[in-house]
């Protein structure tokens, strides 16, 4: 029986999708110069001819799936940057992810820490508007999280893009560390860990380790 429409689109959206992780997976190992389609076909367990159906080159590969990444860090940041949270539950929200990831998904922080170094590379035609387009959906709703809450009296005045970027940074710094060097929390509970990371960065947006206390 042949299949149906709703059948094959069911089947090239897995296999884009699997694509996608094999992409990802291999590009952290590699890096964006040195993976080649037949290493990305093989991870995916694909036929080489398969994958150049669904991408016709490396870079229209890459481009999907940096575009997919930056999509997700943009939804990302604006749930958890949400106006229904005070910004401490927002800022603890972001740094649980992040650091969760580093231990259960270690791929992630660490695409994150490579994307935008090869932003150059996969955007050559348009490498600086994607470098701002970037920043903007990752970095702004943080931003604008962090100016509302001084117009509030939430946190102390200040310059809000300083105060989110030097956040943002720890948090992804820290959990780039915790997913490359895995020996640095070894034997460690990962919810200890977390809250004491939490408490460090508090401590600096704060002036403590949280408001509550």
């Amino acid at each position: 029986m042949p299949r149906s429409k709703e059948d094959n689109q069911k089947i090239r959206e897995e296999r884009i999708k699997g694509i996608k992780h094999a992409t990802i997976r291999v590009y952290v190992s590699k890096g964006f110069l040195g993976t080649q389609m037949d290493d990305i076909a093989k991870e995916a367990g694909l036929a080489k001819g398969l994958l150049y159906y669904y991408f016709k080159s490396k870079i229209e590969l890459f481009q999907y799936v940096f575009n997919s990444l930056m999509d997700k860090a943009f939804q990302f940041s604006q749930a958890q940057t949400s106006e229904e949270r005070n910004l401490e539950q927002s800022l603890e929200a972001f740094i649980h992810f992040f650091l969760s990831s580093a231990f259960e998904r270690p791929v992630y922080p660490l695409v994150y820490k490579m994307l935008p170094e090869d932003l150059s590379h996969v955007f050559p035609d348009n490498a600086q508007e994607m470098q701002q387009a970037f920043f903007n959906r990752f970095n702004k709703p943080m931003i604008e999280r962090f100016r509302s809450a001084m117009d509030r009296g939430e946190i102390p005045e200040g310059n809000p893009m300083l105060k989110a970027l030097l956040f943002t940074s720890g948090v992804l710094t820290i959990s780039h560390l915790i997913a490359s060097k895995p020996s640095i929390t070894e034997g460690k509970d990962q919810e200890q860990v977390i809250e004491e990371m939490k408490q460090q960065l508090f401590h600096g947006i704060f002036g403590r380790g949280n408001r509550s206390e």
